[in-house]
């Protein structure tokens, strides 16, 4: 039978590890995935042999080494193979984990503490759970709180145990003194730093001491919220960044400014993978807590600080400022890097870490996530040493790990006995090395090893005698378990298949990519919805102000947050999923709304199509006069605010091109950024409001408890607060790392001719690869090495 050609071939459909941890496409940075074109596959699983005629180079042979070295830049200059070697690839473990964790919640992080349906204000809204799931993020959701409740018991077990790390003890009570000019650069000599310091041990193990400690971590948690958003989106509209990036935002803290608290949003991209109770990503849920948690605290201290100048404080003698990353470097010794990236994330939800690579943050790469980074002079390295400043280390960190850190038994033995050393990524016995001034390609990553001490101390069982209290006697007990373990990964690392050495091999050009990029996902086909006429029906008949307010709304508004509108309205039982099929269905016929997923698949922005909605038949709407009429004196603050640069600015601060802000948001954005002095009660905002709505001056009635701002934004206030923006935020973000490798066509010399011809080797490499997965070149009994 004659093959399908390229035209006619069908989607390959998703392997089951690609529909866990995604289907690549494009390119993610400089990363080029082209290699996975039409495999359905995710570029996880180890390189098996491939078949081939002794003596002969086949191309499979070619193939298998464009596919580790693909790997290769994908994960830090390891194969899958080596990673797995080493238990660190989470998909290779089958074994099923739980978390044993007993203990309460923390008051910092309780139920109360987080966005209900009820403090949430009335312009933003929650995110559906996607994914086969119905219902929404929110903790009054019974699935949400009990997928949060074991990275909060392990948030929790941080707090609780804080005096294990000194960190916590030196931000509340440490001495705070300025840095000397000796350590920063030329040009920043007059900016006033400071440093805190640890106390001595005796001072912060002082019984006293440790109770004062929880007693203020307990104050600061009472200036602290949370709620969950999409970390792609802005937290207080719920519409995604304006400037392209790829980076997600794990979490994001927001200093109290209109509203009286420290406002910390987790994005639910790392939740997702939970509802798969996956606890390799309830330990990233937990850091990111702890992380941003960091920063909330200090926010809540730095108005009780008199002079402490625009940053941060710089802890010791670290070269960077970024508290967060400064508390995760104490607790883990490092950070945890995902060994899929974030940007794996884009085209879809729920996509698990597969497991983490340990790292320092502290080096120059990280300087790029600063805005206007401070970089303080740091210690030499010894003679013959390179600078760690200019190192990026990559360890593969055993996933039982991460699930060691969910067991009680682990923090009431190992962590009772060893304290803050337990808690370290571990055990680490072989990473890969990039120097700053090497490009990130499979070539320039250099294999370290452990110091021999280092090894010597992960790999020997230490020795239990009668001196030893009980509890130190089950503490180094837990501990020889982990260490037998380490000598098991060790022995298997240094024994492992000649088929796949530990080997870095020759750079191969990237493939130059033109399909679109991301995460594939697969085809939803043509949008099915059962309940259209009834839903259009519902629109149709509510369309007014204070109803939904659709005849009005001429700009972009997230999904989510109409569905909002819609339970709030009530009259429709739909659920989000129904949502979704309705908004599907008109985009496909071209009717009543445009739909568009942007930046990924987590939700779609909606746009009125003016021109498909019929009439409005329902009678004239006459807005309902105000309560009371307000007073000349506030008439005259609020409509002089529209001409306030400074409230302006903080508007379009906040809410960006979004028009519909809840009608306390908006009270508390006037008041707090008139140039005047305005403050202006709750009560009488109504008034003002349905005042200035009646007349179609400044604002219009959006759905009950909303303004619609129709009064327009000048262009130079919006360009201003574009270019601070844009003067914050880098092109490359963090999560990008991994994606970085310098093209080789602009590297390696090559003439048009010969990249030409490389083309032409790599299509045909791709041909075959497809013939060979078709099975058309398949031995039996042979696996394809990229599940």
């Amino acid at each position: 039978m004659a093959s399908l050609s390229v035209q006619e071939k069908k989607p390959t459909p998703f392997t089951t590890l690609a529909k866990k941890y995604g289907h690549p496409v494009g390119k993610s940075g400089k990363l080029n995935h082209k290699i996975l074109k039409n495999t359905g596959k995710s570029g996880l699983t180890p390189l098996s042999p491939f078949p081939s005629s002794p003596g002969q180079r086949s191309p499979n042979q070619w193939i298998k080494r464009r596919l580790r070295e693909y790997q290769q830049r994908r994960y830090f200059g390891f194969t899958a193979a080596e990673l797995g070697r080493m238990e660190s690839m989470a998909a290779l473990n089958t074994s099923q984990i739980l978390s044993t964790l007993e203990n309460p919640i923390h008051p910092m992080f309780e139920k109360t503490k987080w966005d209900t349906e009820s403090t949430l204000p009335k312009h933003q809204s929650f995110l559906p759970l996607l994914g086969g799931y119905e219902g929404l993020w929110q903790v009054d959701n019974p699935e949400v709180w009990e997928i949060l409740r074991s990275p909060l018991q392990l948030a929790s077990r941080l707090l609780v145990d804080a005096s294990y790390w000194p960190w916590w003890d030196a931000l509340f009570n440490g001495e705070y003194k300025p840095i000397e000019n000796s350590r920063k650069p030329i040009d920043r000599v007059k900016q006033f730093l400071l440093s805190f310091h640890q106390r001595g041990p005796a001072l912060r193990n002082d019984p006293e001491a440790l109770e004062e400690l929880q007693r203020q971590i307990l104050e600061a948690s009472e200036k602290i919220r949370f709620g969950l958003h999409s970390g792609y989106a802005r937290g207080d509209t719920g519409m995604p960044y304006d400037l392209k990036q790829d980076h997600i935002h794990y979490g994001e803290t927001v200093p109290a400014s209109i509203y009286p608290y420290t406002k910390v949003w987790l994005g639910v991209e790392i939740l997702q993978p939970l509802l798969r109770r996956d606890l390799t990503d309830a330990e990233r849920v937990a850091t990111t807590l702890i992380h941003e948690c960091a920063h909330a605290v200090w926010d809540t201290m730095a108005e009780l600080l008199p002079n402490i100048g625009p940053t941060e404080p710089y802890f010791e003698d670290e070269p960077l400022f970024e508290l967060g990353w400064s508390l995760e470097d104490k607790l883990w010794g490092g950070y945890g890097r995902d060994i899929v990236s974030s940007n794996m994330w884009q085209g879809g939800p729920g996509l698990p870490n597969m497991g983490i690579l340990a790292t320092k943050w502290f080096t120059q790469k990280s300087e790029r996530n600063l805005y206007k980074p401070i970089v303080l002079a740091h210690k030499a390295p010894a003679a013959g040493e390179p600078d760690p400043y200019y190192c990026f280390d990559y360890w593969p960190v055993p996933v039982t790990y991460q699930t060691n850190l969910f067991q009680s038994e682990f923090w009431d033995r190992s962590v009772r006995a060893m304290g803050a050393r337990a808690t370290q990524f571990g055990p680490l016995s072989v990473g890969m090395r990039l120097l700053a001034e090497d490009r990130e390609a499979p070539e320039n990553y250099q294999i370290i090893l452990q110091p021999a001490m280092r090894i010597e101390e992960n790999l020997t069982q230490h020795v239990i005698h009668d001196g030893m209290t009980e509890s130190e006697k089950a503490g180094w007990e837990f501990e020889n378990k982990r260490r037998s373990q380490a000598l098991l990964i060790f022995y298997s690392i240094a024994t492992g298949s000649e088929t796949e050495p530990l080997a870095v091999p020759p750079n191969q050009p990237k493939d130059p990519g033109t399909e679109a990029q991301g995460v594939q996902v697969e085809d939803e086909g043509i949008p099915d919805c059962p309940r259209w006429t009834e839903i259009l029906n519902y629109l149709l008949n509510n369309r007014g102000p204070l109803e939904l307010a659709l005849d009005s709304l001429t700009f972009e508004i997230p999904e989510p947050t109409l569905y909002r509108y819609i339970l709030n309205r009530g009259g429709l039982d739909i659920s989000p999923t129904e949502w979704r099929a309705f908004l599907r269905t008109a985009n496909h016929k071209g009717e009543y709304f445009r739909w568009t997923t942007k930046p990924n698949n987590w939700f779609g922005l909606v746009t009125r199509i003016p021109h498909s909605w019929p009439p409005n038949k329902q009678q004239a709407y006459l807005p309902p006069p105000p309560r009371a009429l307000p007073s000349a004196d506030d008439i005259d603050s609020f409509t002089t605010a529209w001409t306030d640069p400074n409230f302006l600015t903080g508007l379009y601060t906040h809410m960006r091109e979004f028009r519909d802000v809840d009608h306390d948001t908006l009270r508390r954005i006037m008041n707090r950024y008139r140039h005047e002095p305005f403050h202006i009660h709750a009560c009488d905002m109504e008034d003002l409001i349905a005042k200035f709505a009646a007349e179609g001056t400044y604002i219009v009635h959006g759905p009950v408890g909303i303004a619609r701002v129709i009064h327009p934004i000048p262009e130079n206030i919006k360009e201003s607060v574009k270019r601070e923006e844009e003067s914050m935020i880098k092109e490359q973000e963090e999560d990008d790392d991994s994606s970085e490798s310098e093209d080789s066509d602009m590297q390696d010399g090559r003439g048009e001719e010969d990249k030409t011809m490389q083309d032409n080797v790599d299509n045909q490499v791709l041909e075959e690869m497809d013939a060979y997965m078709s099975g058309a070149l398949m031995e039996p009994d042979m696996d394809w090495a990229i599940v």
